[in-house]
């Protein structure tokens, strides 16, 4: 059902827009850019282990498929794309944005797509900061970043 569709879509974007206008210049409210990518990386979590597709059966057993989610890669960008635009000057949240990326990356993935996705987006994290941080030391912080549990 396309309504399904925008729903799903709708709350990953209603996530999204509300941690990056916490970031805006009028509130600057990092603390709740993190709290929302806690939200999402949750919800990406659980979005990895399903597949972009359902399979069908015709009447003759022969299998079709029809597309019945937004696709993984398409959700990725649209959420992710987004805060590296707002965040890539953000020491703290370009960290976040990282552990979004490893930690869904350490779920198992429905589809092996997925895992190529989340590595363009970590290489895009990586070619921002190197572009945007322009502190040497952050930078340098921000490369050895292993995660909250192996800080640094």
């Amino acid at each position: 059902d396309h309504r399904v569709v925008n729903y799903y879509r709708d709350g990953f974007s209603q996530l999204t827009e509300i941690g990056l206008k916490a970031m805006s210049p009028g509130i600057n409210d990092p603390v709740t850019a993190i709290k929302t990518l806690d939200y999402l990386t949750s919800l990406f979590q659980q979005r990895v282990r399903i597949r972009d597709y359902k399979c069908h059966h015709g009447e003759a057993k022969d299998y079709r498929y029809t597309a019945q989610r937004l696709s993984f890669d398409e959700l990725l960008q649209d959420c992710f794309g987004q805060y590296r635009l707002y965040c890539r000057e953000n020491l703290s949240l370009m960290c976040k944005l990282k552990d979004f990326i490893m930690a869904v990356s350490m779920m198992p993935l429905k589809e092996k797509s997925y895992a190529s996705n989340l590595d363009i987006q970590m290489k895009a994290l990586h070619a921002d900061a190197e572009k945007y941080i322009t502190n040497e030391k952050d930078l340098v912080y921000f490369k050895q970043w292993n995660g909250v549990e192996g800080r640094g």
